[in-house]
Formats: structure tokens, C-alpha cells, sequence
């Protein structure tokens, strides 16, 4: 578990700086455009990541695992054939999306928004997409080398020069640069990437070849397919949510529905490092007890760290939505104990789905995620028309419960893998202190203070002993410390 821990806490406190950082953005983008810009600039952004999905098909997964394998087997020709093969292929792709947005804007916002005068905003997006799929390109790279350090450091700082590319020209332009600055945004995060990058490619001697591999890149296209149709899904149905609370009930109500997404977004910044590490971990051929092992200390690092912070969330959701959004959004609190515990779902479902696609079940991935993606469809037709955004809420909700549901099955049939019964516990003690919070959200602060005494004791309660140990090892390490470990029964 330590090991473990120490890429996770790395990764993890990356990841929960930028999105320190991007709530940062969404408070200032609250004060200054309202949740009317909020809206627009919140299905736009989901809307560019979609068109990333397009233009790499996923090929950046199956780059990172065939770039591994090579560096450690001391192969460096074949790792660049690796990374070139994805290179140009995604270059590819992303001209061919480029070229669709900048001659066909008013065809594409009305398949895909529905909304014609997002005509210029498709514009702009058009000039977003090569530059995230380079900053996306640069990173993986870095993952698969092992440069975790560098690609931590890449991401958060990307992420501080995008959110200050974004203060100016809101500052400057309102709704109009808010718009703008999806691709500002985007360029400074390249340029971020490039100094990054520059030392670990040199050291490992990694260049783009003018020629691919046919056959390296067809299994890297195997398995970044299925990542991508994935994906996809996701993404497509994430923008069917966006658009039908903007098109049927306005910006405001699109808008709560953004800032409910925010505030629990950085749960998933530990779901994604999880993923990154076990993504090359579970490619290395683990058999029995030890996937099994591995499998459920990875679910319950995740599902032990929204029980903890998942209920203080909750319980002062009021003050979360003033200090990180705006009063104006305040509607947001009445969602977000729902968001939480669909969080406390979606962290051991996104762990099951890293395993399955690892071990190479495709087609069992895929169709996990369909479970996602057809049952959110169907109820966001159903309930966005009468409930606005509380429909999407519920929508997104009945998907990643079903979701979590086919990963479960999936793990079990093809691995044979189950949670232990200390984790299906741990799960329902989760649910039920997100129950308790919501029930005392509307309580005076200090009925709110004395009720997060025993929420506390509960959640430090499912912390073992051995974890304890593990977390402050690791910190440790990270902190370049020397500490006297002791055994981790774990």
C-alpha cells in the first residue's frame, strides 16, 4: 500500500492544486459573468474536452503502457516508435476536427448545442483542440517514463497559467473573453508543458520518427479504442445533459448544474491518480491474491477519502457554495449530497474500469460503460423537461449507480476479483454520514459543529492502523524525510 500511496499522494495533490486553481476560476468566473456566462462557458468547456476525445481517439492510453514496456526493456527505438506512431496519428485527427469546426461551425452547434449563435464561440474552439491535444501528448509522455514529478508539476502549473489567461480577459471582456479564453487557456498550458518535457526527452532520447509501425500502433489503437469509445460516451452524454438544462430551462439553471459538478470535481482528481497508477501496474501480469490485494486497496483508498471529506462537504454546503462560487448559486446546495455520494459510487467504479481495461477486456469495458451512458440519455429525456437541473442531477446519478453496478460484474467474471467485506462496509458508512450531513445542512453553525464531532470520530474510525503508518511514511518520503518504518501488514 505504500507504494501505493506515495504516487497516488504525488498525483493526488497535483491534481487537487488545479483544481484549487480552477475553483479559483469558477469563483471569479461566478462574480464577474454570473450563472448565466457560468452556463455558457461550462458546456463549452465540455463540449472542447469531447473534441479532445475525438481528435486522440485514446490513443495516449495505449501510448503510455507501450511506452513503459519499451523503456523497460531498454528498447528506446521502439518506445519512439511508440510515441510516434500516436504522434501522428492524433495530428491527423485533430486536423480533421479542426478542419470541421472552422468550415462547418453552424452545422456542428446545431448537432451538438443546438444553439446557432455559439456560431463564433465554435470558432474558438476550433483553435483550442491542437492545443490541448499537444498539452495532453506531453503529458502522457511523461507518464510513461515515470516522470511523475515532471508530469505533476506540468499539470498544476498549465493549470495556474491558464486560470491567469482567464482572469485577464474576463476581467477585460466579460462573457466575450470568457469564451476566448478556452484556447488562451490551452495555449499557456503548451507552453507551460514545453520546458517540462524538454529535460526528460533529452535524457531518455525521445524524438519523433518521420515513419510509424504499423502493427505497434495497431494494439496501441486497440486498446486506446476502447478508452476513447468510452469516453465518447461519457463526453456525449455529458453534453446531452449540458445542453438540454440550457436549451429548456436557460443559462442559470445550466449553470447550477456546472457549479454542482465543481465542487465535487475534486474528488475525481484522486480517482484520475488512481487510474494512473494502476494503469501500468495491472499490465504487469498480477495473478491472484496479489490483483485482488491490489484491486481493493486501490478502491478503498479512493472510498475512504470521499467518506472523510464527503460529509463536511455536505454538512456545509452553504458556506462551500458562497466561499467557492457565488450567493447567486445557492440552488446548488440542494444537490449536492446527491453529488457526493453518486462521488463515493463513481471512485470504486472508475478504480474496477482502470483493472478490467488493463487486464485487456476490451469489449467488457465498453459495455460496462453503455451502462452509464443509455440509462443517463433515457432519464435526461425524461426528467430535464420537468425537474431542470435537478433532472440532470438525477439523470447522472442513476448512470454511475448502474456504471459501478457492470464494473462489479465485469471485474468478477473475467478476474475473479470481489471487494472485501471491510469495503462494502466502509461504503455503507459512507453513504450514511452524507445522509447525516445532508439532514443538518440547514442547521445553525453551532448544531452543524457538534454534529461533525461524531461524523469525524466515524471517519477516523475506518482508518486502520497500518494506513495511519502508510499515509505518514509516505508524506514523509515526499517531504524527503527519513523516518523509521515499520511493517505494513497491508
Amino acid at each position: 500500500m505504500r507504494k501505493m500511496l506515495g504516487a497516488v499522494l504525488l498525483l493526488g495533490l497535483s491534481g487537487l492544486g488545479s483544481v484549487a486553481i480552477g475553483l479559483l476560476r469558477t469563483k471569479l468566473l461566478s462574480s464577474l459573468i454570473g450563472p448565466g456566462g457560468i452556463g455558457t462557458f461550462g458546456t463549452l468547456s465540455n463540449l472542447l474536452s469531447l473534441l479532445l476525445v475525438l481528435a486522440s481517439l485514446g490513443l495516449s492510453t495505449g501510448m503510455v503502457r507501450y511506452v513503459a514496456d519499451a523503456r523497460g526493456a531498454g528498447d528506446t527505438t521502439r518506445m519512439n516508435l511508440a510515441l510516434s506512431g500516436a504522434f501522428w496519428a492524433q495530428a491527423a485527427l485533430t486536423v480533421a476536427v479542426v478542419a470541421a469546426l472552422a468550415l462547418f461551425p453552424e452545422t456542428l452547434t446545431r448537432w451538438l448545442v443546438g444553439e446557432q449563435t455559439l456560431k463564433l464561440p465554435m470558432l474558438a474552439l476550433a483553435l483550442a483542440v491542437p492545443l490541448g491535444v499537444l498539452s495532453t501528448f506531453a503529458g502522457s509522455v511523461l507518464q510513461g517514463v515515470s516522470a511523475l514529478p515532471r508530469m505533476a508539476g506540468q499539470s498544476l502549473a498549465g493549470t495556474a497559467a491558464g486560470v491567469l489567461v482567464t482572469a485577464a480577459l474576463v476581467w477585460g471582456w466579460g462573457t466575450d473573453g470568457a469564451i476566448w479564453s478556452i484556447p488562451a487557456a490551452n495555449a499557456a498550458a503548451f507552453a507551460v508543458a514545453v520546458p517540462f518535457s524538454w529535460r526528460v526527452w533529452r535524457e531518455e532520447r525521445l524524438r519523433v520518427l518521420p515513419r510509424i509501425d504499423r502493427r505497434l500502433l495497431g494494439d496501441t489503437f486497440l486498446l486506446g479504442f476502447a478508452v476513447f469509445a468510452s469516453g465518447i460516451l461519457f463526453y456525449a452524454v455529458m453534453q446531452v445533459l449540458r445542453s438540454r438544462v440550457l436549451l429548456l430551462h436557460g443559462d442559470a439553471a445550466a449553470g447550477f448544474f456546472h457549479g454542482g459538478l465543481t465542487l465535487v470535481g475534486y474528488f475525481y482528481v484522486l480517482a484520475q491518480a488512481l487510474t494512473m497508477y494502476l494503469l501500468p501496474r495491472m499490465s504487469e501480469g498480477l495473478g491472484g491474491e496479489e490483483l485482488q490485494r491490489e484491486t481493493n486497496q486501490a478502491w478503498r483508498l479512493g472510498t475512504l477519502a470521499v467518506t472523510i471529506l464527503g460529509p463536511v462537504l455536505v454538512l456545509f454546503a452553504g458556506d462551500a457554495v458562497r466561499l467557492l462560487l457565488a450567493r447567486d448559486f445557492h440552488p446548488v446546495t440542494r444537490y449536492l449530497p446527491v453529488l457526493t455520494a453518486v462521488e463515493l459510487i463513481r471512485i470504486g467504479a472508475v478504480v474496477f474500469g482502470s483493472t478490467v481495461i488493463a487486464r485487456g477486456h476490451r469489449l467488457s469495458y465498453v459495455l460496462a460503460n453503455l451502462w452509464f451512458a443509455v440509462p443517463v440519455f433515457v432519464a435526461a429525456v425524461a426528467l430535464i423537461p420537468r425537474w431542470s437541473a435537478a433532472g440532470a442531477v438525477a439523470a447522472y446519478a442513476i448512470g454511475w449507480v448502474l456504471n459501478a453496478i457492470a464494473m462489479t460484474v465485469a471485474i468478477y467474471r473475467r478476474e475473479r476479483v470481489t471487494l472485501w467485506a471491510s469495503n462494502v462496509w466502509l461504503l455503507v458508512k459512507g453513504l450514511l454520514l452524507i445522509t447525516v450531513a445532508a439532514l443538518a445542512r440547514d442547521l445553525a453553525l453551532p448544531w452543524k459543529l457538534l454534529i461533525l464531532v461524531p461524523i469525524a470520530a466515524l471517519a477516523a474510525y475506518s482508518i486502520k492502523p497500518h494506513e495511519y503508518r502508510a499515509v505518514k511514511d509516505a508524506i514523509a518520503r515526499r517531504l524527503g524525510s527519513r523516518v523509521n518504518t515499520s511493517t505494513d501488514p497491508a
